[in-house]
Protein backbone atom coordinates (compact mmCIF):
# COMPACT_ATOMS: atom_id res chain seq x y z
CA UNK A 1 0.00 0.00 0.00
CA UNK A 2 2.76 2.38 1.03
CA UNK A 3 4.42 1.46 -2.39
CA UNK A 4 1.76 2.56 -4.12
CA UNK A 5 1.59 5.73 -3.06
CA UNK A 6 4.36 6.90 -3.74
CA UNK A 7 4.16 5.66 -6.89
CA UNK A 8 1.02 7.73 -7.27
CA UNK A 9 2.99 10.56 -5.66
CA UNK A 10 5.88 10.12 -8.18
CA UNK A 11 3.17 9.87 -11.13
CA UNK A 12 1.52 13.35 -10.27
CA UNK A 13 5.28 15.13 -9.84
CA UNK A 14 6.24 13.67 -13.17
CA UNK A 15 2.69 14.87 -15.09
CA UNK A 16 2.95 18.53 -12.79
CA UNK A 17 6.73 18.65 -14.65
CA UNK A 18 5.31 18.23 -18.11
CA UNK A 19 2.50 20.25 -17.45
CA UNK A 20 4.72 23.39 -15.72
CA UNK A 21 7.73 22.57 -19.02
CA UNK A 22 4.71 22.85 -21.47
CA UNK A 23 3.25 26.09 -20.07
CA UNK A 24 6.83 27.65 -19.71
CA UNK A 25 7.39 27.33 -23.81
CA UNK A 26 8.64 30.43 -25.17
CA UNK A 27 8.14 31.17 -28.85
CA UNK A 28 11.81 32.51 -29.62
CA UNK A 29 11.72 36.28 -30.60
CA UNK A 30 13.93 38.35 -33.07
CA UNK A 31 13.92 41.70 -33.98
CA UNK A 32 13.00 43.24 -37.22
CA UNK A 33 16.63 43.36 -38.53
CA UNK A 34 18.12 43.14 -41.85
CA UNK A 35 21.92 44.19 -42.71
CA UNK A 36 21.49 42.86 -46.27
CA UNK A 37 19.47 45.63 -49.07
CA UNK A 38 19.29 45.39 -52.65
CA UNK A 39 17.93 48.31 -54.94
CA UNK A 40 16.18 47.30 -58.02
CA UNK A 41 14.63 49.37 -61.34
CA UNK A 42 11.29 48.77 -62.79
CA UNK A 43 11.94 46.55 -65.78
CA UNK A 44 8.84 47.59 -67.22
CA UNK A 45 5.27 49.11 -66.65
CA UNK A 46 1.88 48.79 -68.22
CA UNK A 47 -1.03 51.36 -67.74
CA UNK A 48 -4.56 50.59 -67.44
CA UNK A 49 -7.48 52.77 -67.94
CA UNK A 50 -9.39 51.60 -65.18
CA UNK A 51 -9.30 51.69 -61.41
CA UNK A 52 -10.03 48.59 -60.28
CA UNK A 53 -10.83 48.80 -56.59
CA UNK A 54 -9.49 45.81 -55.53
CA UNK A 55 -9.87 43.32 -53.20
CA UNK A 56 -7.33 41.12 -54.51
CA UNK A 57 -5.84 39.85 -57.56
CA UNK A 58 -3.25 36.45 -58.59
CA UNK A 59 -1.28 35.99 -61.88
CA UNK A 60 -1.97 32.50 -62.88
CA UNK A 61 0.29 31.49 -65.77
CA UNK A 62 -0.63 33.60 -68.83
CA UNK A 63 -3.47 35.12 -67.22
CA UNK A 64 -4.20 37.85 -64.05
CA UNK A 65 -7.04 37.80 -62.46
CA UNK A 66 -8.42 40.46 -60.64
CA UNK A 67 -11.29 41.01 -57.98
CA UNK A 68 -13.12 44.37 -57.25
CA UNK A 69 -15.82 45.78 -55.35
CA UNK A 70 -17.67 46.11 -58.68
CA UNK A 71 -21.58 44.62 -58.15
CA UNK A 72 -21.74 43.02 -61.45
CA UNK A 73 -18.25 41.53 -62.79
CA UNK A 74 -16.22 41.55 -60.36
CA UNK A 75 -14.14 39.05 -61.73
CA UNK A 76 -12.14 40.47 -64.78
CA UNK A 77 -9.17 38.36 -66.53
CA UNK A 78 -6.87 39.74 -68.70
CA UNK A 79 -4.15 38.20 -70.32
CA UNK A 80 -0.34 38.25 -68.69
CA UNK A 81 2.09 39.90 -68.99
CA UNK A 82 0.33 41.98 -72.19
CA UNK A 83 -2.57 42.61 -69.69
CA UNK A 84 -5.22 42.73 -72.28
CA UNK A 85 -9.29 42.05 -70.97
CA UNK A 86 -10.13 38.82 -71.78
CA UNK A 87 -13.67 38.60 -70.02
CA UNK A 88 -15.44 39.05 -66.70
CA UNK A 89 -17.42 37.62 -64.47
CA UNK A 90 -19.58 37.85 -61.24
CA UNK A 91 -23.24 39.09 -60.04
CA UNK A 92 -24.46 40.28 -57.04
CA UNK A 93 -27.88 39.06 -56.04
CA UNK A 94 -29.19 35.69 -53.62
CA UNK A 95 -30.12 33.62 -56.99
CA UNK A 96 -28.15 30.34 -58.40
CA UNK A 97 -24.47 31.38 -58.86
CA UNK A 98 -25.02 35.17 -57.44
CA UNK A 99 -22.82 36.67 -54.16
CA UNK A 100 -24.51 38.21 -51.63
CA UNK A 101 -21.24 39.14 -49.81
CA UNK A 102 -18.27 38.07 -52.46
CA UNK A 103 -15.26 37.19 -50.62
CA UNK A 104 -12.17 36.37 -52.25
CA UNK A 105 -10.16 33.05 -50.95
CA UNK A 106 -6.36 32.10 -52.57
CA UNK A 107 -5.62 28.52 -53.70
CA UNK A 108 -2.41 27.36 -53.99
CA UNK A 109 -3.48 24.58 -56.76
CA UNK A 110 -2.33 25.84 -59.72
CA UNK A 111 -5.23 26.88 -62.18
CA UNK A 112 -7.71 27.81 -59.71
CA UNK A 113 -9.11 30.21 -57.46
CA UNK A 114 -11.97 30.11 -54.92
CA UNK A 115 -14.69 32.67 -53.44
CA UNK A 116 -16.46 32.63 -50.72
CA UNK A 117 -19.73 34.23 -49.57
CA UNK A 118 -20.52 34.23 -45.85
CA UNK A 119 -24.07 34.89 -46.16
CA UNK A 120 -24.72 31.43 -48.08
CA UNK A 121 -22.51 30.14 -45.92
CA UNK A 122 -20.59 28.71 -49.02
CA UNK A 123 -17.25 28.82 -50.72
CA UNK A 124 -16.60 27.84 -54.87
CA UNK A 125 -13.57 26.53 -56.42
CA UNK A 126 -13.51 27.37 -59.98
CA UNK A 127 -11.10 26.90 -62.87
CA UNK A 128 -9.70 29.50 -65.07
CA UNK A 129 -10.53 28.62 -68.57
CA UNK A 130 -9.68 30.45 -71.89
CA UNK A 131 -12.72 32.10 -71.92
CA UNK A 132 -14.66 31.46 -68.98
CA UNK A 133 -15.04 30.58 -65.24
CA UNK A 134 -16.10 26.70 -64.73
CA UNK A 135 -17.48 25.72 -61.16
CA UNK A 136 -15.45 23.06 -60.20
CA UNK A 137 -16.94 22.66 -56.56
CA UNK A 138 -19.16 24.27 -53.85
CA UNK A 139 -17.98 23.30 -50.20
CA UNK A 140 -20.20 24.01 -47.41
CA UNK A 141 -18.46 26.67 -44.74
CA UNK A 142 -18.24 26.09 -40.54
CA UNK A 143 -21.17 27.33 -38.64
CA UNK A 144 -21.08 28.91 -34.78
CA UNK A 145 -23.07 27.23 -32.17
CA UNK A 146 -26.18 29.03 -33.35
CA UNK A 147 -25.97 27.67 -36.88
CA UNK A 148 -24.10 30.81 -38.49
CA UNK A 149 -21.76 30.86 -40.63
CA UNK A 150 -18.44 32.07 -38.88
CA UNK A 151 -16.79 35.58 -39.92
CA UNK A 152 -14.25 34.26 -41.97
CA UNK A 153 -12.00 37.61 -43.40
CA UNK A 154 -9.57 34.93 -45.04
CA UNK A 155 -9.40 31.45 -46.65
CA UNK A 156 -6.41 29.71 -48.56
CA UNK A 157 -7.27 26.39 -50.52
CA UNK A 158 -3.99 24.60 -49.45
CA UNK A 159 -4.84 21.37 -51.58
CA UNK A 160 -8.75 19.31 -52.72
CA UNK A 161 -10.40 19.28 -49.14
CA UNK A 162 -8.17 21.45 -46.46
CA UNK A 163 -8.25 24.99 -45.75
CA UNK A 164 -6.49 27.29 -43.64
CA UNK A 165 -9.18 30.06 -42.77
CA UNK A 166 -8.99 33.06 -40.79
CA UNK A 167 -11.84 33.84 -38.59
CA UNK A 168 -12.25 37.37 -36.86
CA UNK A 169 -14.84 37.54 -34.64
CA UNK A 170 -15.04 38.15 -30.52
CA UNK A 171 -11.57 36.12 -31.02
CA UNK A 172 -9.25 36.09 -34.24
CA UNK A 173 -8.66 32.93 -34.94
CA UNK A 174 -6.64 30.65 -37.43
CA UNK A 175 -8.39 26.94 -38.41
CA UNK A 176 -6.98 24.37 -40.38
CA UNK A 177 -9.72 22.91 -41.51
CA UNK A 178 -11.03 19.73 -43.92
CA UNK A 179 -14.08 21.19 -45.62
CA UNK A 180 -15.00 17.77 -47.05
CA UNK A 181 -15.59 16.42 -44.23
CA UNK A 182 -16.55 19.43 -42.20
CA UNK A 183 -13.67 18.67 -39.52
CA UNK A 184 -11.99 21.42 -37.76
CA UNK A 185 -8.30 19.94 -37.38
CA UNK A 186 -6.66 22.71 -35.24
CA UNK A 187 -7.04 26.50 -34.02
CA UNK A 188 -4.01 29.01 -33.94
CA UNK A 189 -5.57 31.96 -31.23
CA UNK A 190 -4.35 35.45 -32.36
CA UNK A 191 -2.82 35.50 -28.15
CA UNK A 192 -1.61 39.10 -28.64
CA UNK A 193 -5.42 40.40 -28.92
CA UNK A 194 -5.97 38.79 -25.91
CA UNK A 195 -3.16 40.21 -24.11
CA UNK A 196 -3.67 43.83 -24.99
CA UNK A 197 -7.59 42.90 -23.83
CA UNK A 198 -6.21 41.86 -20.46
CA UNK A 199 -4.17 44.70 -19.83
CA UNK A 200 -7.04 46.99 -20.89
CA UNK A 201 -9.60 44.71 -18.91
CA UNK A 202 -11.85 45.33 -21.90
CA UNK A 203 -12.41 43.70 -25.01
CA UNK A 204 -10.21 45.18 -28.16
CA UNK A 205 -11.08 45.73 -31.75
CA UNK A 206 -9.76 43.04 -34.07
CA UNK A 207 -8.86 45.91 -36.52
CA UNK A 208 -5.70 46.48 -34.74
CA UNK A 209 -4.58 42.95 -34.79
CA UNK A 210 -5.56 42.07 -38.32
CA UNK A 211 -2.87 40.51 -40.17
CA UNK A 212 -2.55 39.11 -44.20
CA UNK A 213 -0.84 35.50 -44.14
CA UNK A 214 0.47 33.18 -46.83
CA UNK A 215 1.65 29.07 -46.76
CA UNK A 216 5.06 27.99 -48.45
CA UNK A 217 4.00 23.52 -47.74
CA UNK A 218 3.57 23.38 -44.26
CA UNK A 219 5.04 26.74 -43.33
CA UNK A 220 2.62 29.76 -42.51
CA UNK A 221 3.57 33.29 -42.10
CA UNK A 222 1.17 35.85 -40.45
CA UNK A 223 2.18 39.72 -41.25
CA UNK A 224 0.53 42.13 -38.94
CA UNK A 225 -1.40 45.16 -41.39
CA UNK A 226 -1.15 47.63 -38.03
CA UNK A 227 1.97 46.04 -36.15
CA UNK A 228 5.93 45.78 -37.13
CA UNK A 229 5.17 41.95 -36.25
CA UNK A 230 5.46 39.20 -38.20
CA UNK A 231 4.62 35.10 -36.54
CA UNK A 232 6.13 31.92 -38.36
CA UNK A 233 3.74 28.73 -37.79
CA UNK A 234 4.13 25.25 -38.92
CA UNK A 235 1.97 21.82 -39.20
CA UNK A 236 2.94 19.43 -37.86
CA UNK A 237 2.74 15.54 -38.84
CA UNK A 238 -0.79 15.69 -36.49
CA UNK A 239 -2.27 18.46 -38.35
CA UNK A 240 -1.82 21.01 -35.30
CA UNK A 241 -1.04 24.83 -35.71
CA UNK A 242 2.48 25.50 -34.27
CA UNK A 243 4.38 28.50 -33.20
CA UNK A 244 7.79 28.39 -34.26
CA UNK A 245 8.77 32.25 -34.49
CA UNK A 246 8.32 35.98 -33.71
CA UNK A 247 9.81 39.00 -35.53
CA UNK A 248 8.99 42.47 -34.43
CA UNK A 249 7.20 43.99 -31.66
CA UNK A 250 3.80 43.80 -30.02
CA UNK A 251 2.96 47.14 -29.97
CA UNK A 252 -0.18 48.64 -31.79
CA UNK A 253 1.00 51.36 -33.89
CA UNK A 254 -2.32 51.80 -35.99
CA UNK A 255 -3.15 55.06 -33.27
CA UNK A 256 -0.08 56.65 -32.64
CA UNK A 257 0.64 60.45 -33.12
CA UNK A 258 3.89 59.50 -34.57
CA UNK A 259 4.03 58.79 -38.24
CA UNK A 260 7.60 57.39 -38.26
CA UNK A 261 6.47 54.49 -35.72
CA UNK A 262 4.40 53.21 -38.30
CA UNK A 263 5.73 50.47 -40.03
CA UNK A 264 3.47 47.63 -40.95
CA UNK A 265 2.99 45.04 -43.57
CA UNK A 266 0.69 45.86 -46.64
CA UNK A 267 0.50 42.35 -48.78
CA UNK A 268 2.32 38.95 -48.54
CA UNK A 269 3.06 36.86 -51.16
CA UNK A 270 5.73 33.58 -51.92
CA UNK A 271 8.23 31.97 -54.59
CA UNK A 272 9.89 28.98 -53.92
CA UNK A 273 10.82 28.93 -50.19
CA UNK A 274 10.63 32.30 -49.69
CA UNK A 275 8.28 34.32 -48.25
CA UNK A 276 8.05 38.48 -49.66
CA UNK A 277 6.12 40.95 -47.52
CA UNK A 278 5.59 44.48 -48.40
CA UNK A 279 6.25 46.81 -46.06
CA UNK A 280 4.73 50.53 -45.55
CA UNK A 281 5.80 53.17 -43.73
CA UNK A 282 4.25 56.92 -42.24
CA UNK A 283 0.88 54.94 -42.11
CA UNK A 284 0.38 54.97 -46.10
CA UNK A 285 -1.35 52.26 -48.06
CA UNK A 286 1.61 51.92 -50.16
CA UNK A 287 5.27 50.78 -49.90
CA UNK A 288 8.60 50.10 -51.35
CA UNK A 289 10.39 48.01 -49.30
CA UNK A 290 9.96 43.81 -49.59
CA UNK A 291 11.10 42.08 -46.66
CA UNK A 292 12.36 38.33 -47.51
CA UNK A 293 12.31 35.66 -45.07
CA UNK A 294 12.92 31.91 -45.41
CA UNK A 295 10.89 29.28 -44.34
CA UNK A 296 13.29 28.36 -41.58
CA UNK A 297 13.08 32.08 -39.65
CA UNK A 298 15.71 34.12 -41.49
CA UNK A 299 15.16 37.39 -42.63
CA UNK A 300 17.17 36.94 -45.62
CA UNK A 301 16.97 40.47 -47.38
CA UNK A 302 15.08 44.07 -48.15
CA UNK A 303 14.64 44.88 -51.45
CA UNK A 304 14.23 48.57 -52.33
CA UNK A 305 11.56 49.12 -55.21
CA UNK A 306 12.13 52.66 -56.95
CA UNK A 307 8.12 52.83 -56.96
CA UNK A 308 5.42 52.93 -53.99
CA UNK A 309 2.84 50.83 -54.52
CA UNK A 310 -0.49 49.17 -53.17
CA UNK A 311 -0.02 45.22 -53.21
CA UNK A 312 2.71 42.57 -54.90
CA UNK A 313 2.33 39.30 -56.44
CA UNK A 314 5.26 36.84 -58.06
CA UNK A 315 4.78 34.68 -60.95
CA UNK A 316 6.64 31.30 -61.52
CA UNK A 317 9.43 32.44 -63.65
CA UNK A 318 10.58 35.48 -60.71
CA UNK A 319 8.65 38.56 -62.00
CA UNK A 320 7.69 40.80 -59.53
CA UNK A 321 4.35 42.29 -60.52
CA UNK A 322 3.72 45.52 -58.41
CA UNK A 323 0.02 47.29 -58.55
CA UNK A 324 -0.02 51.08 -58.18
CA UNK A 325 -4.27 52.85 -57.80
CA UNK A 326 -4.21 55.73 -58.98
CA UNK A 327 -6.94 58.55 -59.08
CA UNK A 328 -8.64 57.40 -63.01
CA UNK A 329 -6.07 54.18 -63.95
CA UNK A 330 -4.18 51.17 -62.48
CA UNK A 331 -0.59 51.05 -62.98
CA UNK A 332 1.37 47.65 -62.59
CA UNK A 333 5.41 47.55 -62.45
CA UNK A 334 7.43 44.76 -63.56
CA UNK A 335 10.63 44.17 -61.96
CA UNK A 336 12.67 40.59 -62.28
CA UNK A 337 13.56 39.09 -58.86
CA UNK A 338 14.60 36.10 -60.12
CA UNK A 339 18.10 36.67 -60.00
CA UNK A 340 18.17 38.27 -56.59
CA UNK A 341 16.02 35.78 -55.11
CA UNK A 342 18.40 32.46 -56.53
CA UNK A 343 21.06 34.87 -54.71
CA UNK A 344 19.66 35.16 -51.32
Amino acid sequence: MRKNICIFILVCLLVGCQEKKKDNLQIPVKEMVCGIKKEIQCRDSVEISQVFRLYHWKIMDDKIVFCSNSLENFISVYSYPQLKFLYSFGKTGQGPGEFVTKKWGSNKEFGFITLYDIMKSSLYKYSIENSEFTLKRKYSLLKDDDNLCRPFTKIIQMNDSVFLMKEDGRDTKLHLVNLQNQQDYDTYLCTLRDQCALKRGESVSYTAFDYDFDVIGSHILLAYNYIDRLELLHLDEGNKIVPQLIWGSDKDQMDSPDPDLKYYFLDIGSYDNLFLCLKTKNGVEEGNVICVFDIDGNYRSQIILDQYVNSIDIDKMGTLVAYKEKVDSSTFYCYNLKEILNDI
